[in-house]
C-alpha cells in the first residue's frame, strides 16, 4: 500500500496532516451520507500521522474503499430511478432548460449595431469591401 511508503519517510507526519485537511475539504462539499466514512478515513490518517500503523489497518482501508463504492452505486441506482421516474411521470414539460433555450434564442439574434468610431470605421470598410461593381 502506497501508506507504507508514506510511513517510510522521515517525517510522515506532514503528509498526512495535508490529506487529513484535503478530506476535511471535501467533507464540506461533499453529501452528508459520505461524512461518517470520510471521518473514519480521517481518524485512520490521524494515526498514521502519529506514526503507528495498526495490524489491521489494510482491512479496515479495504472495507473503507468497498463501502464507498457501494455507496455511490446506491447513489448512482437512486439517481437513475428519480430521473426515469420523473420522466415518466411528468405531464407537462419541468422548465428546468428553459433558461437554457431562452439563451440559445438569444444568441441567434444579431447582435446591435455599435457606434463608436472604430465600429463605424469598420463598417464602412466592410460595405465599401461588399459592393458591387457597376
Amino acid at each position: 500500500m502506497e501508506y507504507a511508503k508514506v510511513l517510510a519517510l522521515p517525517e510522515p507526519g506532514p503528509v498526512f496532516n495535508q490529506a487529513d485537511l484535503a478530506l476535511t475539504r471535501l467533507m464540506l462539499r461533499a453529501h452528508p451520507v459520505y461524512r461518517p466514512l470520510i471521518q473514519e478515513y480521517q481518524e485512520t490518517l490521524r494515526t498514521l500521522a502519529k506514526g503507528k500503523a495498526p495490524k489491521t489497518l489494510t482491512a479496515t482501508l479495504t472495507r473503507l474503499a468497498t463501502t464507498r463504492q457501494k455507496l455511490a452505486a446506491t447513489i448512482q441506482g437512486i439517481e437513475n430511478f428519480l430521473d426515469i421516474y420523473q420522466m415518466q411521470e411528468s405531464t407537462v414539460p419541468s422548465g428546468a432548460f428553459d433558461d437554457y433555450l431562452r439563451t440559445a434564442d438569444e444568441l441567434e439574434k444579431p447582435l446591435p449595431p455599435r457606434g463608436d468610431p472604430i465600429s463605424r470605421y469598420l463598417d464602412q470598410v466592410e460595405a465599401e469591401y461588399n459592393r458591387q461593381p457597376e
